[in-house]
C-alpha cells in the first residue's frame, strides 16, 4: 500500500493505492481515494491528493466502483489506521470510516505531502458518510482483556451483547494483536449483561470477528462486566475465510476447510460490525 496526502484548510484528501509491491509484475494495483473533513471521512472520485498518471496507481476507481469494490474493506482500515496513527490526518477529521477483508502482502505507510499535487475536482457532488446504526455509549481507551463483557446498542432501546476472547489474535504475518470477539443474539431492553447460558458460543448472533480498538475508543462498544474466561465459553476451533477462499483460524495459519460459524479474514472495524448486526436483525444498513 503506498499512501498520498493533500491537507488543505479544514480538510484534505488521500489516495491509497493498494496491491502487491516489490517483485513485478505490479498489474493488480487498484487506487482509491478519500475526502477528509472535520466530520467526517468519505469516498470519492481517485485520485483526489495526486496525479494518477504513474502506472504504479493501476486501475484508479470512481466512488461507484470503490464502494463496490471487495478490497473497500481494506482501503477503509487504512484510512482508519492513519486516523489513529498520523497527528495531521487526525486533524482533518474526526471520525473514520470502513475496514479489511485481506492484506495483500506486508502493507507499509509513506505519506509525501511535498510532492502532491493541488486535488482535482471529483467532478460531481457526492453524499456524504453518515453515521453507524450503532449508537455511541461511552468511549474508553482502557486495557481489554479476555473474559470482559461488552454492549452495544443497533438502535434506541435495543441492546446486544458481546464477549472478548482473545486479544493475540492475527489476521496476516503483518496484522496481528487484534482482539477476537463474540456477539451473541441476546437482546435487552437496557445494558444489564445476560448470565453466561445466555452468552454462550451456540448462542451467537453473527460469526466471530476479529477487531481493531476503534468500536471501545469512539463508543460504540462499551466494556461492563469482567469475567473469567473459561473453556466452554470459547468455540473448539475457529475459522475465517478470505477472498479467494481459503480458510485460516484466529492465528493465521491457514487449515483444510470451513469450520461453522465462518467469519471474515481481515480486520473488522465499528463499520463492518455495524453492517453484520444490521443485516442479522434485519435492520436497513446505514449508508456508505
Amino acid at each position: 500500500m503506498r499512501g498520498l496526502l493533500r491537507a488543505s484548510g479544514a480538510g484534505g484528501a488521500a489516495d491509497v493505492i493498494l496491491g502487491t509491491w516489490g517483485q513485478p509484475p505490479l498489474d493488480d494495483h487498484v487506487t482509491f481515494a478519500t475526502r477528509l473533513r472535520p466530520e467526517h471521512a468519505q469516498a470519492a472520485h481517485a485520485p483526489m491528493a495526486s496525479g494518477g498518471v504513474s502506472p504504479m496507481y493501476g486501475r484508479i476507481l470512481r466512488r461507484d466502483a470503490a464502494v463496490d469494490h471487495p478490497w473497500l474493506p481494506s482501503f477503509w482500515t487504512v484510512v482508519d489506521f492513519l486516523h489513529e496513527n498520523d497527528a495531521t490526518i487526525a486533524a482533518m477529521s474526526s471520525v473514520t470510516a470502513r475496514p479489511p477483508v485481506e492484506e495483500r502482502g506486508r502493507i507499509t505507510i509513506q505519506i509525501n505531502r511535498d510532492r502532491c499535487p493541488p486535488a482535482r475536482s471529483a467532478g460531481r457532488s457526492e453524499p456524504m458518510s453518515s453515521d453507524p446504526n450503532l449508537r455511541i455509549l461511552k468511549p474508553s481507551r482502557k486495557p481489554l482483556r479476555p473474559g470482559d463483557i461488552f454492549t452495544l446498542s443497533p438502535r434506541a432501546g435495543t441492546y446486544l451483547f458481546g464477549r472478548l476472547i482473545a486479544t493475540d489474535a492475527a489476521a496476516s504475518a503483518g496484522l496481528v494483536g487484534l482482539t477476537l470477539i463474540y456477539i451473541y443474539a441476546a437482546e435487552r431492553s437496557t445494558p444489564e449483561p445476560p448470565d453466561d447460558h445466555e452468552l454462550s458460543p451456540a448462542r451467537l448472533l453473527v460469526p466471530p470477528a476479529m477487531i481493531n480498538r476503534l468500536p471501545w475508543s469512539r463508543g460504540y462498544f462499551e466494556t461492563i462486566d469482567r469475567r473469567d474466561l473459561r473453556p466452554e465459553h470459547r468455540l473448539a476451533a475457529h475459522s475465517f475465510r478470505d477472498i479467494r477462499g481459503r480458510y485460516f483460524d484466529e492465528h493465521a495459519t491457514e487449515i483444510g476447510g470451513p469450520i461453522e460459524p465462518v467469519g471474515q479474514q481481515g480486520v473488522h472495524s465499528f463499520r463492518t460490525i455495524d453492517d453484520l448486526v444490521s443485516d442479522a436483525l434485519g435492520i436497513p444498513r446505514a449508508p456508505d
